[in-house]
């Protein structure tokens, strides 16, 4: 697996393991609002720093993930199967939208 690959994993792990979300922003802090209670996550300056944080929570990586997941399988298809490639990737993005991918996204 090529570092690009390896890393992807390692973010997954890492998504997989944090609190769900949603995450919202909440005045000069981060405010993660889970299943269970609320968590402050820390005192984060600056409104372009909270608002990146708040959108990077775990389900967007995993569905990040998964997309470059699907490309990656869709140019080794066109390597391999250039007539297949364009069908491919048409249902890989399909999927990604409506949220049905291999990995339950």
């Amino acid at each position: 697996m090529n570092t690009t690959l390896n890393k992807l994993e390692q973010l997954e792990k890492l998504a997989d393991a944090a609190t769900q979300g949603p995450w919202e922003i909440d005045g000069k802090s981060l405010l993660q609002l889970g299943d269970t209670c609320d968590t402050l996550i820390g005192n984060i300056y600056g409104d372009a720093d909270r608002a990146f944080i708040a959108a990077a929570n775990p389900q967007t990586i995993k569905e990040l993930i998964a997309l470059c997941r699907m490309q990656h399988e869709a140019l080794l298809m066109r390597k391999h199967e250039p007539h297949k490639a364009d069908y491919y990737e048409e249902e890989a993005l399909a999927k990604v939208g409506s949220g049905k991918t291999r990995d339950g996204l």
